[in-house]
């Protein structure tokens, strides 16, 4: 049986490898998925926290917890001892590493007294109070400025060390000594404590540091043991002692199939803590993990939905490839069966012949599939490919698992066929051979059927589309009905084309017939007469230039509303503000009674390389009353305060308003006093063109006319959608009223403004790098090109391009596949008919042309159709699926965008691959020995 099986597939070798190229892909895929997700999930989690440890400035892990321990309270001593267990313990209760375990004793600030005798003190009185403090490891994150750490007591004095700020605040100098009031030895001595040295943190990014060393101004920091002899045991009962503990929680090791494990951890200790007294801050990374999985469960659903469809058309391929190689050795299994062979023999014959090549293909699939998870994180669009950071991939269990499911589904779909074809025997054979029975699918008119419920899904989401994007807002994945209509739609018009197309086909030839050459007239005969066998080459021709288009449609419709809409809520390449002086101390005290702001020279900023134009911009919140017009309403309005030239020249002119962009700018600078106001104020409460509108800032009223209305104005967000307590997302209106910035200035005085810039597209980070150089200190500080970037960097959309991307390689593989083979099998057995047609006559360069008219009318023609389905799935559901990767501040509408350089890319790999199949059939037919059957017919 094992000399038969080998023969098989050797003798069936490009049947064998298109199954081997079928099942590797598949495996591949299915391995794919766990891999993607993992590597993906673990770097989105990665960089959440370097984004949360860059916009604010402090480490996320930080999980901070405090108790006041009362020496006198057997309750207190208790629980204190209990919350410093778990401390101790906290990384085997959260299952994960800390980066390191810090505690913070206090004892309550109380009177004492520098001992010094130095006559510049002016503290020594009953108002100097400090503090002893003690600090887990404290000399491994410090830096002696000046003196020496502390030692061991000597004498009964304490040796301590003290901040900057303890250092002026409480007038020390180094060998100071200092005597508690109230704390004694156990002789009833004072305990004395001698300032040694003075301490920096040897590094401001160190975590261990939750509180900057410049807030423990009062505190004299001693040896962490001495610390605990004097307060936490017998003496200085009458002590209150203020303990934070800190663990700080290793992100790095936080990876994405530990999230829920972790949270609930975390949530189980704060609980605990709590349970004991203890105060708990509410740690960032809950937030950030909170929102990770809102995230990665979207992820995760979208890129097993857009994996599905390829993985069914590989399983369709498998099925149709393994029918056909049973097809064609039909006559061998029923010799065999004629021979005595049973049934059960024969299928397992094809069932080891099937476990090989799945073997072999799982062999090869693992690699394939790391490589796969590589393509998909590097995809910045449909067909296009950049270097990143290379993802983090593994073979573990749930790999392995995806791929011994994956092989398993293969040999069943294989093997289903062998059930039918080894119950011919030679009689079945020679009658089935003589019937020409439609499919299943036409019988049941399941490409209408498919078709139908594609076009229900479209009408049905179509009308729900508020409703989806809320629903995406809220954290809820779209339904996944809806990426599979966009397929069905695909499949079921490819599939109707089918099935009229042998009608067009005859109404051609009728209208024709007459006046064909020999060759055409041929031609036509054999696509009617094989029109059944095309079918599976037909399906495939539309399904790859259908899918391409849509696929290449879909990405680019995200990555670009995803750009502009960023470009938009942006309005220029550079936004940022500078933190203005101001004389807010002197109003808090009653020295003045106005605040007055001193402008800053924002002139040195157009010297820098790279800033093309610069335009203030006021950006303030403003209260609207009712008081102006006899509506019932109050509103809190953006107010913008700009000057029209410069500002023309750097924002983003984006959004169709009902004029251009000038336009607008040309009528404000009419007159100093005119009002641009946002639409909502005239839909919502009634205002018109000439109307006044009076707003207050800074309890200054301020009135201006309406000169005009618009839609869209550069970073104007009509509405946001905000979450509800109850999880669900709402639409909330703003508003935005711009007038001239000098009629500001005249009413309101010298106001802080933004600073909007236009920048080369070479020095994006020319701002940025000056203002690090000098410390600036800003208040905000927006890059375009770092919104474009994170956009281009998120795993969803790496993902749902790589996978789109994916999908279309694979379907043009099998097509280029199953073309060959169908068109090689075909020739060969035309071998002696065009031996026949050379003896009747007909040339060699005649043979040819009757081959280029067969592809003409099957294969570029289908090309042609999946090009017509491709644009039509996209008009219809592209926008739709769009809703799925929608933010929740997106402002302009959702448009379809198709870009050339795509259509390019897409028909240039599509005639390439169409090329190569038709050099290989034409080497075919010019190696084809139509001599031998030109002798026979001469015979």
């Amino acid at each position: 049986m094992f000399r038969l099986l080998i023969q098989k597939l050797l003798h069936k070798k490009w049947m064998v490898v298109c199954l081997l190229i079928g099942n590797i892909l598949l495996i591949a895929i299915a391995v794919s998925n766990p891999m993607y997700k993992r590597a993906a999930l673990n770097r989105l989690l990665t960089d959440e926290f370097d984004v949360y440890t860059e916009q604010n400035s402090e480490y996320p892990g930080i999980l901070g917890y405090s108790f006041m321990r009362q020496n006198t309270d057997a309750e207190d001593l208790e629980n204190f001892d209990s919350i410093n267990e778990l401390f101790e313990n906290v990384e085997d209760e959260l299952g994960i590493p800390m980066v390191y375990n810090v505690r913070t004793l206090l004892q309550v600030r109380s009177k004492a007294t520098n001992m010094s005798g130095r006559s510049d003190l002016e503290n020594s009185s009953d108002d100097f109070k400090v503090q002893l403090a003690c600090m887990t490891d404290l000399s491994e994150h410090i830096s002696i400025v000046s003196g020496e750490m502390y030692g061991e007591a000597e004498d009964g004095v304490v040796e301590a060390v003290v901040s900057e700020a303890a250092f002026v605040e409480l007038n020390l100098l180094i060998g100071d000594e200092i005597e508690m009031n109230s704390y004694r030895w156990e002789d009833g001595s004072k305990i004395r404590v001698r300032v040694t040295g003075v301490f920096t943190y040897s590094d401001s990014t160190d975590p261990y540091w939750v509180t900057s060393p410049d807030s423990y101004d009062y505190a004299l920091f001693i040896d962490e043991e001495i610390f605990e002899d004097l307060y936490l045991g017998d003496l200085n009962t009458n002590a209150v002692i203020a303990a934070n503990w800190y663990s700080i929680v290793d992100t790095d090791q936080i990876s994405a199939e530990i999230v829920d494990d972790f949270i609930s951890a975390t949530n189980t200790f704060i609980s605990n803590v709590k349970g004991y007294g203890a105060s708990v801050a509410s740690p960032a990374y809950l937030d950030i993990l909170s929102d990770y999985k809102t995230a990665s469960l979207q992820e995760q659903t979208t890129l097993l939905i857009l994996q599905v469809p390829i993985m069914v058309l590989l399983l369709a391929f498998i099925f149709m490839i393994s029918g056909q190689m049973l097809s064609m050795e039909q006559n061998e299994i029923s010799i065999l069966k004629s021979r005595g062979a049973g049934r059960g023999q024969i299928f397992l014959l094809y069932l080891l012949q099937t476990i090989v090549i799945d073997f072999i293909s799982l062999c090869v699939a693992i690699p394939v599939g790391m490589f796969l998870c590589q393509l998909l994180g590097s995809a910045n669009a449909f067909l296009e490919f950049v270097q990143r950071r290379s993802l983090e991939v593994f073979i573990d269990g749930e790999v392995l698992a995806y791929a011994l499911v994956a092989v398993l589904i293969s040999i069943l779909v294989t093997v289903i066929p062998v059930i039918r074809y080894s119950r011919v025997s030679i009689v079945n054979l020679k009658q089935e051979k003589s019937r020409n029975k439609k499919k299943l699918w036409q019988k049941l008119y399941l490409d209408v059927v498919v078709l139908l419920i594609s076009i229900y899904g479209f009408y049905t989401f179509n009308g729900q589309k508020e409703e989806l994007a809320l629903k995406i807002m809220s954290g809820e994945t779209l339904d996944p009905f809806l990426y599979f209509c966009s397929s069905l739609f695909i499949l079921g018009a490819a599939l109707v084309m089918v099935r009229i197309w042998p009608y067009i086909i005859k109404l051609i030839f009728f209208i024709g017939k007459k006046i064909w050459k020999p060759e055409t007239y041929a031609s036509f005969l054999q696509i009617l007469r094989t029109g059944n066998k095309q079918l599976f080459i037909m399906v495939f021709l539309v399904l790859t230039v259908a899918l391409g288009i849509f696929n290449a449609v879909v990405a680019r419709t995200i990555l670009s509303n995803d750009e502009e809409n960023a470009k938009y809520s942006l309005g220029a390449d550079v936004v940022m503000q500078e933190k203005w002086a101001d004389n807010s101390s002197a109003v808090a005290m009653g020295l003045a009674d106005t605040l007055t702001y001193t402008e800053p020279d924002s002139n040195r900023f157009t010297e820098l390389e790279g800033v093309i134009n610069y335009a203030k911009v006021i950006n303030v919140e403003a209260s609207v009353n009712s008081d102006t017009k006899m509506y019932d309403y109050s509103c809190v309005t953006t107010i913008y305060g700009i000057t029209t030239n410069e500002f023309g020249l750097v924002a983003y002119d984006m959004g169709d308003n009902n004029y251009s962009y000038v336009q607008y700018l040309n009528v404000l600078s009419r007159n100093p006093s005119a009002l641009l106001v946002s639409s909502n104020f005239n839909t919502r409460y009634g205002y018109e063109i000439g109307d006044t509108i009076s707003f207050k800032y800074n309890n200054v009223s301020t009135t201006g006319t309406i000169y005009g209305f618009f839609d869209y104005f550069p970073s104007y967000i009509p509405t946001t959608t905000v979450m509800l307590g109850d999880g669900t997302a709402e639409e909330q209106e703003n508003f935005l009223i711009v007038t001239n910035m000098a009629y500001l200035v005249s009413v309101w005085g010298v106001t802080p403004y933004e600073l909007w810039f236009d920048m080369e597209d070479d020095s994006p980070d020319a701002l940025a790098d000056y203002i690090e150089a000098n410390d600036v200190e800003m208040v905000k500080f927006d890059n375009i090109e770092e919104e474009l970037y994170e956009i281009r960097n998120d795993p969803l959309l790496q993902g749902t391009n790589g996978i789109l991307t994916m999908s279309f390689i694979v379907i043009l593989i099998l097509c280029g596949a199953g073309f060959l083979i169908y068109w090689i099998l075909s020739i060969k057995e035309r071998e002696l008919l065009f031996g026949v047609f050379r003896a009747m006559g007909m040339s060699r360069r005649g043979i040819i042309k009757m081959l280029f008219n067969e592809q003409l009318f099957s294969s570029v023609a289908f090309i042609c159709v999946g090009a017509g389905v491709g644009a039509l799935a996209s008009w219809l559901f592209v926008p739709l699926i769009q809703i799925a990767y929608t933010s929740d501040n997106q402002a302009l509408p959702l448009t379809l965008v198709v870009q050339s350089s795509d259509m390019v890319r897409l028909f240039a790999v599509i005639f390439i691959v169409f090329a190569v199949c038709m050099f290989v059939l034409i080497r075919l037919v010019l190696s084809l020995k139509i001599t031998n059957a030109l002798k026979l017919g001469e015979d």
